[in-house]
């Protein structure tokens, strides 16, 4: 099967992306060794989804590369729904849990993330909107460099920059996200 074929099945291999993700998070016992140590590694479909963001970013751009534009197609295709569940998960956490109203407010807002004040229980959303706002700046640097050595020299340098963050485990793990999500724009171009 070629590059291409795979490609076109993106949105499947997404789709278990999520449910390998979902899986993981999921809170029951399997009596399956092989089913555990694919549950332990279900932080994988996190990157797997990232990848494939890339992809579709990386062609998304290359039809229109306007960046207001890009941003408010994100927003169009994202919020609403985001927004419908974290009414419904806002309301679960302040009735049972007692979560705080900035909290929930930062969360909402998909910023909780890079306050540093813990309890953000959405990183990843956070994370995929600084992949989309770098979106345009990385195919620049994608239309710019022509060698496969220099798109690893950037993907290095990417994750370097997350070593400035290593006190923070939620900045970390959205900092170590934009190499990947920056080699599926690679394999997209």
């Amino acid at each position: 099967m070629s590059l291409r074929n795979i490609i076109k099945y993106r949105n499947v291999w997404m789709c278990v992306a999520i449910a390998w993700t979902v899986f993981m998070h999921g809170n029951f016992r399997v009596n399956s060794e092989t089913l555990n140590i694919i549950k332990s590694i279900g932080f994988a479909g996190v990157d797997i989804f990232l990848f494939a963001s890339g992809i579709g970013c990386f062609y998304s751009l290359e039809k229109d590369s306007d960046c207001f534009r890009f941003i408010k197609r994100r927003i169009i295709r994202i919020i609403p729904t985001y927004w419908i569940f974290m009414i419904a998960w806002s309301a679960y956490k302040r009735s049972f849990s007692g979560m705080a109203f900035l909290t929930i407010l930062g969360n909402f807002l998909c910023v909780r993330n890079f306050t540093g004040l813990g309890e953000d229980f959405n990183w990843y959303i956070s994370a995929m909107w600084l992949t989309y706002f770098l979106a345009p700046f990385f195919k620049g640097v994608l239309d710019r460099i022509n060698t496969t050595y220099m798109v690893l020299l950037f993907t290095v340098f990417l994750g370097l920059l997350s070593v400035c963050f290593w006190d923070s485990y939620t900045f970390i793990i959205t900092m170590t996200s934009l190499p990947i999500f920056f080699l599926g724009m690679y394999v997209g171009k």
